[in-house]
Formats: structure tokens, C-alpha cells, sequence
């Protein structure tokens, strides 16, 4: 096993944390699916996963100083590159960095921008992770996505192609035993049913 796959699986089986719950469904994302490009949204734990099982290709964006110098030297630059924008930066200025993206991970920055701006770098047949998809805010962007599914109330799965989706609702496991507060009242669990079924304009 690669030193990837064991930092990966270093980090497995770790419940009760919504920072962690996005793991295993995007490990199956990456295994089930050819993916050869990424973009994400605040690298860390997505990249350990992404290079643990694809041999893809990774462009990542950190707004935080900091985690840029952090990440810009943990992770091999022949296959991860990470890029460091200041907080309001214009999201135009992805189409200069490449693509279009089998996976784009969203767990950072504007997310509702970043959800709207990723309908155009996307594959037709690619798919969008959404971490932290229980906040307010992100409704009207997930229900831009045409095709939705939560494997767990933190986490959403967007696509354009219905036979993907499909795809991945029989390789994934879905995992809704989280009590938090976000998950564990009538209207939040109003609020996933809504979001699940919202029209697509």
C-alpha cells in the first residue's frame, strides 16, 4: 500500500466528527469513477484521499496563508497543485488553471459562488462534493445540480448525469446515525427531504 493509502487509512473509522464524515463516501466516489482531474476547495484530508485512490491529476485552492505554505509542501508537486487566493478573489479566474474536472471537492471559500461557477468546469459525467452541505445558505446552489444525493446530512453529491449518480448510490454507503443538531431535528430532517426533491430551474 502507498504511504498515501496508509495516512489515508490512518483516519478511517473515525465517527461523531462532521470534519471527518465526508471519508468514506468520497473514497468510493474515487474508486468507483475514472477520475483523472480534481479541482478542490481547501485541500487537506480530500487530496490524502484523492492521491491514496486515483493516480489524478489535483488543482487546489487555500485562501488561508498559512495552510498554502502547509499544504504547498506536503503534498508532491507532480501531482498536486496548490494555489493560494486571497479571500474575494474572482472565481473567473479558475478557467485560467484548467480543467474541465471529474471532481470538484468543495470544503471551503464561498461555497455557494463555488457551487454555481462549478456547473462550467465540470464534465458532463463528473460530479461535485459538497462538505458541510447543512449550512444555510447552499439550497439554491444544490438545487442548480439537476441530480442530488446525501450519503450523510454533512455531505451532498452533485451531478449533471443521472446514470452516475446512479452509479454511486450503489457503491456508496450511506451513514445517517449522527445525532448533532443539525441532523437530529424534525426541521432539519424537513429541510434534507426538501432539499433532495427541489425543482431544477
Amino acid at each position: 500500500m502507498s504511504w498515501w493509502g496508509r495516512l489515508r487509512d490512518r483516519f478511517r473509522g473515525v465517527s461523531g466528527q462532521t470534519f471527518v464524515s465526508f471519508r468514506p463516501h468520497l473514497a468510493a466516489i474515487c474508486k468507483t469513477l475514472k477520475i483523472e482531474d480534481v479541482l478542490e476547495f481547501g485541500p487537506g484530508n480530500s487530496t490524502i484521499i484523492v492521491l491514496a485512490d486515483t493516480d489524478a491529476k489535483v488543482i487546489s485552492i487555500e485562501e488561508s496563508s498559512e495552510w498554502y505554505e502547509k499544504y504547498r509542501k506536503r503534498f508532491p508537486r507532480d501531482r498536486v497543485t496548490v494555489h493560494h487566493k486571497q479571500t474575494g478573489w474572482d472565481l473567473s479566474e479558475l478557467d485560467d488553471l484548467g480543467g474541465p474536472y471529474d471532481l470538484i471537492f468543495i470544503d471551503g471559500g464561498d461555497r455557494p459562488a463555488e457551487l454555481h461557477h462549478a456547473h462550467r468546469l465540470l464534465k458532463p459525467d463528473g460530479v461535485v462534493y459538497l462538505h458541510d452541505a447543512h449550512r444555510e445558505g447552499y439550497e439554491e446552489g444544490i438545487c442548480s445540480y439537476p441530480h442530488r444525493f446525501f450519503p450523510e446530512r454533512h455531505s451532498c453529491i452533485l451531478t449533471l448525469d443521472g446514470k452516475v449518480m446512479e452509479t454511486l448510490k450503489s457503491a456508496i454507503t450511506c451513514d445517517y446515525s449522527c445525532a448533532c443538531k443539525y441532523c437530529s431535528s424534525d426541521e432539519r430532517r424537513e429541510y434534507f427531504a426538501r432539499i433532495t426533491k427541489c425543482p431544477v430551474d
